[in-house]
């Protein structure tokens, strides 16, 4: 098996991510006017280990504004670190790091 890592940054229409007082970063897009109208967007969610395999979609479609939950079914994965890619074309591109502990 051969591994290879190499940086991968997001495309240059995505919003950069500034970091709020608490040091948390924080996408832009959610910094902007809050006047604007919320509109559906298309939300794609999706889990990775650490070899870069998705291991889980948690979200991968339209969904209304406004705060949304997802569960993520653990079962079947080991104990480790994972990712979390969060998506909304021209507004949002997130990383996250999970940590899953059985």
């Amino acid at each position: 098996m051969s591994y290879s890592s190499s940086r991968c940054d997001p495309p240059d229409d995505y919003p950069r991510v500034m970091q709020d007082e608490l040091g948390e970063d924080v996408p832009e897009s959610l910094q902007r006017d809050q006047d604007r109208p919320h509109r559906a967007a298309t939300l794609s969610l999706r889990l990775f280990n650490v070899i870069g395999q998705q291991v889980a979609t948690l979200a991968d479609g339209p969904y209304p504004p406004g705060q949304q939950r997802f569960t993520l079914d653990a079962h079947p994965l080991p104990t480790g670190l994972y990712f979390l890619h969060a998506t909304v074309p021209g507004q949002l591109y997130a990383v996250e790091k999970v940590v899953l502990m059985k």
